[in-house]
């Protein structure tokens, strides 16, 4: 649970939202380019990612845990970095615009114009496995490189990231209801995903450690 809600904190950090409360303090100016806060921010997730876990599997200040810190945040920084904003713009505005993202992804679920949707949302599912994929890979390096234990259900995560279209496009869906009276519909949606899909993902991480 520890972990599930410091993802849910440093992923939305991860998404804007130090960056956000950076421009409410009066620090830079809002502009449409990503700003100092927001590339720090994405670096701090990194960070505590990497901080927790090696703490949760049980290493210290010492060699192998400076190896384990090390892996997880190489591979952290490496499943976050290649983008997904293009999936999220147009999952939001219901359309498939054809701007190049993720060239493997863009060919599997992105040629035609039906179901955009449905189409993004599983475009930003297939870029989640690849971000799983990439932390399960950290995982299994650390047992490699410092004798860990660590179960092989964490090879489970993959199938955990092809939720996160599934978590992105429920929250954009939510709201989007007029009912609800969201602050600002289904682009807030994004912000909302951006909490829960750090709950998920790094809550499914310490639980499948744990199992």
């Amino acid at each position: 649970m520890i972990a599930a809600i410091l993802g849910a904190i440093f992923n939305r950090f991860r998404g804007g939202g130090l960056q956000e409360v950076a421009w409410d303090l009066g620090l830079g100016k809002p502009k449409p380019e990503e700003g100092l806060f927001k590339s720090a921010s994405k670096i701090l997730n990194d960070i505590v990612f990497a901080a927790y876990f090696t703490w949760f599997l049980g290493f210290r200040a010492d060699r192998e845990g400076l190896i384990c810190y090390f892996i997880l945040h190489v591979t952290m920084l490496a499943g976050r970095c290649k983008g997904w904003g293009v999936y999220m713009e147009d999952l939001a505005s219901r359309r498939i615009s054809h701007r190049a993202e993720v060239e493997v992804i863009d060919a599997i679920a992105l040629k035609g114009d039906n179901f955009p949707r449905l189409r993004n949302s599983l475009a930003i599912s297939l870029r989640g496995a690849i971000w799983g994929a990439a932390l399960a890979f950290g995982f299994s390096e650390t047992t490699h490189y410092v004798g860990a234990h660590i179960s092989p259900n964490i090879f489970w995560l993959p199938v955990v990231g092809l939720l996160m279209g599934v978590v992105y496009g429920a929250a954009m869906e939510v709201c989007g209801i007029k009912k609800l009276k969201v602050r600002t519909g289904r682009g807030y949606g994004q912000t909302v995903g951006e909490v829960v899909w750090g709950f998920v993902l790094w809550g499914s991480c310490q639980f499948l450690l744990g199992v």
